[in-house]
C-alpha cells in the first residue's frame, strides 16, 4: 500500500491553493482568486481559538446592537499564526458571500460550524433584514502608506462596493450615480474600445471619458469646460476630516438611509501603525467614530502579531478602543495542518496504526534521552500526524526558532507549504516512509539565504557535495542537517539536547522505518569521517 492511499487529499494531485498564506483583500475577485476562497472556505477548521474567536466577535456586536457604542476587535497571534486566515473567513462568513457561477455560498461550503456559531450568523442575518443587509469590507493596511489613514481605510471600503478606491474617483462614480448616469457613461466608454477602470485612472486627461460625460450630460458645456470641471470639483485630498469620511460612507453604503450592519476588517494594523503614535491616534480615532457615530452597526476588526499590553507604546491608544481580544496560538496550527493535510480515510487508521506498532522500536529510539526524544503521549497524536515522527515535528519546531528568532518562519503558511511538499515526496512510497528531519533544510535554504543566516559559499559547498551518487547525496544531506543543528539555542532552558552525533544524525536521516536504521547508522560514521578528512567538517567534542 503507498502513503497516498490513507489520505482524504490525494498528496500526489491535490493543490495547495494559496500557498498556505491567506490574503486579505475585498472587491471583485478572478476566477482564481473565486477558486482559492472556495478551497479555503471548504478547508476551514473552525475549532479551537477560530472557533471561539468567531464566536466572541458576533455575540458581541449582536450584544451592542441598538446601543451607542460598537466596541472593535483585536486578534493577535504570533506571525503566521493564521490571523489572515481567521479574519478572511470572518469577513465571508459574515456577508455569506454568493459565488456567482453556481449560487453556492461561503457558509454552506464550511464543513462543520459550531451550533453557536450557526446560530449567531442566524440572528445576524435577522438583523440584517430588519436593516440595510449585512456588508463586509476587507483589507491589508499597506505598510510605509504615504497616504492618510482616514483616506487608506476609506479606500477599503470603497472597494467593497465595487468602486475606485482612490478618493477622486470614487467621488466622481458617486456623482454619475447619484445623477443616473453612471451605466450610460461606462456603456460608451467601453463601447469606444476602452478599459472603464484604466480611464477612471487617468479621469483628467481622458478625452473618452470626457465625450461620455457629455453624451450624458450636454448642459456641462464643451470639452474643454469639462476638463476643467473635473479637475476643480474632484481632486485628491493629502487627507480630509473624520465628518468628511462618515460622510462619504454613508453616501455609498446606505443610499436609501438604511445602513447595512457591516463589519470592517483591517488586517496587518500593528505593521502599519509601528512607531507612529500619530497614524496609531488616527487609527483610533477612525475605530471610535465607526463604533459610535454608525448607530452601532459598524464593528472594527483589527490584527497584529501582539496582544494589545502596555509594553508597546503605541497600544496604550488602542487599549481602550479595541477591548475584544481574540489571541491564536500553536495549538490552532497544529490543528489545520491534521485536519487539512494530514487528514486520513477511516478505514486506513488501523493500517497506519498497525505499521507504527511494527516498527516501534525504531520509533522510540530516536533523539532518546533529548528533550523532544520520545514521550509518553505521542501514541495520541502518531497516526494523526503520520508520516511526520513526533520527534522530527519537534525538531522542526526548534529549528523554526533557531534558524529565525523573529518567529517569520515558524508559521502556519510555512509549515502548512513544508507539510505540502513532504507529503508530495511520499505520496508514491510504501507506507512505513515517513519525512526525514533533513527535508526542512531544502525547504527554508532561500529564505535563510535571503536573511543572511546561510552564507552563500557554504550554500554552495553544500551543494556541490551532491553529486548524484549515493555518497554525494548523503553528504549533502548530512552537511545541511548539522547546519541546523549547530544552530539551534545551548543555553539554559532552551537547549533541547539534539547535537550533531553519528547516533542522533542518523535517528534524523531515517525514512523507511523497515530498513534505514541499521543501513544509516553503518553508513553515516563513514560519511562522516570522509567529509572530515576533506575539511568539509571539523569534529567539536563527541559532535
Amino acid at each position: 500500500m503507498k502513503n497516498r492511499e490513507l489520505f482524504q487529499r490525494d498528496p500526489a494531485t491535490a493543490r495547495l491553493m494559496n500557498n498556505g498564506q491567506a490574503r486579505v483583500a475585498d472587491g471583485d475577485m478572478t476566477p482564481e482568486e473565486s477558486a482559492t476562497l472556495r478551497e479555503e472556505l471548504s478547508n476551514f477548521v473552525c475549532e479551537g481559538q477560530y472557533a471561539k474567536g468567531i464566536q466572541r466577535i458576533l455575540e458581541s456586536f449582536l450584544g451592542n446592537l441598538g446601543g451607542n457604542n460598537q466596541p472593535a476587535a483585536w486578534v493577535s497571534g504570533f506571525y503566521g499564526s493564521g490571523k489572515s486566515h481567521l479574519l478572511k473567513m470572518l469577513g465571508h462568513l459574515w456577508a455569506n458571500t454568493k459565488f456567482p457561477e453556481d449560487g453556492v455560498t461561503a457558509r454552506s461550503l464550511v464543513p462543520a460550524l459550531p451550533k453557536e456559531i450557526e446560530a449567531a450568523l442566524k440572528e445576524l442575518d435577522i438583523k440584517g433584514r430588519r436593516a440595510g443587509g449585512l456588508h463586509a469590507a476587507l483589507g491589508a493596511l499597506p505598510s510605509g502608506a504615504a497616504q492618510s489613514v482616514r483616506l487608506t481605510i476609506l479606500g477599503i471600503l470603497l472597494r467593497s462596493k465595487g468602486l475606485p478606491d482612490r478618493y477622486a474617483q470614487a467621488r466622481f462614480c458617486l456623482y454619475l450615480k447619484n445623477n443616473g448616469f453612471y451605466e450610460k457613461v461606462k456603456a460608451a466608454v467601453e463601447a469606444g474600445g476602452k478599459d472603464f477602470s484604466r480611464e477612471l485612472a487617468n479621469l483628467y486627461v481622458s478625452p473618452v471619458l470626457r465625450e461620455a460625460l457629455l453624451a450624458a450630460d450636454p448642459g456641462l458645456g464643451s470639452a474643454a469646460e469639462v476638463r476643467e470641471l473635473l479637475k476643480r470639483e474632484f481632486t485628491q485630498p493629502e487627507d480630509i476630516s473624520t465628518e468628511e469620511f462618515l460622510r462619504v460612507i454613508r453616501e455609498f453604503l446606505a443610499p436609501g438611509e438604511q445602513l447595512p450592519l457591516t463589519i470592517l476588517v483591517l488586517d496587518e494594523v500593528q505593521i502599519y501603525v509601528r512607531n507612529s503614535i500619530d497614524r496609531t491616534r488616527q487609527i483610533v480615532e477612525v475605530a471610535e467614530a465607526l463604533g459610535k457615530q454608525m448607530n452601532a452597526r459598524f464593528l472594527v476588526v483589527g490584527a497584529g502579531q501582539n496582544a494589545l499590553s502596555a509594553e508597546v507604546p503605541e497600544f496604550s491608544w488602542m487599549r481602550a478602543r479595541f477591548t475584544l481580544p481574540v489571541e491564536l496560538s500553536d495549538t490552532d496550527v497544529e490543528t489545520v495542518t491534521r485536519r487539512v493535510l494530514l487528514s486520513k480515510k477511516p478505514e486506513r487508521l488501523d493500517d497506519v496504526q498497525a505499521v507504527l506498532a511494527r516498527h516501534a522500536g525504531e520509533i522510540s529510539r530516536q533523539l532518546a534521552g533529548t528533550r523532544i526524544g520520545p514521550r509518553n503521549g505521542d501514541q495520541e497524536t502518531m497516526v494523526l500526524d503520520y508520516p511526520l515522527l513526533p520527534c522530527r515535528y519537534w525538531f522542526w519546531e526548534e529549528v523554526f526558532r533557531g534558524v529565525d528568532p523573529t518567529g517569520a518562519s515558524g508559521m502556519l503558511r510555512t509549515q502548512l507549504r513544508i507539510i505540502h511538499e513532504a507529503l508530495h515526496d511520499l505520496a508514491d512510497k510504501p507506507v512505513g516512509t515517513v519525512v526525514p528531519a533533513d527535508f526542512i533544510f531544502e525547504q527554508l535554504q532561500a529564505g535563510m539565504l535571503q536573511q543572511g543566516v546561510l552564507l552563500h559559499e557554504l550554500d554552495e559547498r553544500i551543494r556541490t557535495l551532491n553529486d548524484g551518487t549515493p555518497e554525494g547525496i548523503l553528504a549533502a544531506r548530512l552537511c545541511g542537517l548539522i547546519f541546523l543543528i549547530r544552530k539551534l539555542p545551548r543555553v539554559g532552558g532552551a537547549d533541547c539536547g539534539v547535537r550533531a552525533t553519528p547516533e542522533m544524525l542518523a535517528d534524523l536521516l531515517v525514512s523507511d522505518l523497515a530498513s534505514d536504521g541499521p543501513r544509516l547508522r553503518r553508513e553515516v560514521p563513514a560519511a562522516l569521517a570522509r567529509l572530515m578528512e576533506g575539511g568539509t567538517l571539523l569534529r567539536d567534542g563527541e559532535e
